[in-house]
């Protein structure tokens, strides 16, 4: 079970939710299985005519640093797609890639449809295993 703040939530709503699809940010907590961080990713590139989210690296990377120094544990990404709630080829391929290096299981986190909530979350590890994942406000 994953348990996320409610402040994470209306974060998400508030700043990926105003955007067509493809924006997106990262999640953090300082619990096991706690998120109570949320960074939108106000820099990333949409290439709208792919239709894709690619992620401000540099901005990101310090955020990562700050968060280092406030014991924030870096737990992945979340990000909106235009239509479907589910995870894409692209999406679980860039998850497998971080998780590698940090050998760890990776959160994501797709908000669909017109940015309609609740979230899916998915646990993706560094074999490529997809599992979505039960969640709980607090």
């Amino acid at each position: 079970m994953l348990y996320v703040s409610s402040d994470v939530i209306q974060a998400i709503d508030r700043n990926i939710g105003r955007f067509a699809a493809e924006r997106g940010g990262i999640l953090g907590g300082r619990k096991t299985n706690e998120i109570d961080t949320f960074y939108f990713d106000e820099l990333a590139i949409l290439l709208s005519n792919n239709n894709k989210y690619i992620p401000s690296v540099n901005d990101l990377n310090a955020v990562l640093l700050d968060w280092q120094k406030k014991d924030v544990e870096f737990y992945g990404f979340i990000h909106s797609h235009e239509s479907r709630q589910e995870l894409s080829p692209t999406d679980i391929e860039y998850a497998t890639v971080i998780a590698c290096l940090l050998e760890k299981e990776i959160v994501m986190g797709i908000i669909g449809g017109n940015n309609s909530f609740p979230v899916k979350f998915f646990l993706i590890s560094k074999t490529k295993s997809v599992k979505e994942i039960a969640y709980e406000v607090f």
